[in-house]
C-alpha cells in the first residue's frame, strides 16, 4: 500500500515490522534518502520517542549530553526503560 511505497522511497527497502525483538545489525539498505526505519519494541508511547534511534542520534552528536541523561549505553532500546522517568 501506500506506506510500504513511502518506506521504500524514504528508506530504500519496504519497512516491514520485525517479527520480535532482534539482535544484532539489521541488513544494509541500499537507496532511499538517508531515512532508517525503527523497531516498535523501541517504541516509548508515553514520550512518543524511539529510544534506540534517539540514543544512537545523542552517542553520535553529543555525547556528554547521552552521558548526562542516562542514554550513553548502546542497549538503551533493550532495556524497557525510559531515560525520562524519575530515578
Amino acid at each position: 500500500g501506500l506506506e510500504r511505497l513511502i518506506c521504500t522511497a524514504l528508506a530504500g527497502h519496504p519497512c516491514d515490522p520485525p517479527l520480535g525483538p532482534t539482535v544484532g545489525e539489521p541488513p544494509a539498505h541500499y537507496g532511499g534518502v538517508g531515512w532508517a526505519g525503527g523497531n516498535f519494541h523501541n517504541y516509548d508511547r508515553e514520550y512518543c520517542i524511539d529510544l534506540a534511534q534517539l540514543s544512537a542520534f545523542l552517542r553520535a552528536t553529543q555525547p556528554e549530553v547521552a552521558e548526562a541523561i542516562g542514554m550513553a549505553s548502546t542497549d538503551i532500546g533493550a532495556t524497557g526503560r525510559s531515560p525520562f522517568a524519575a530515578a
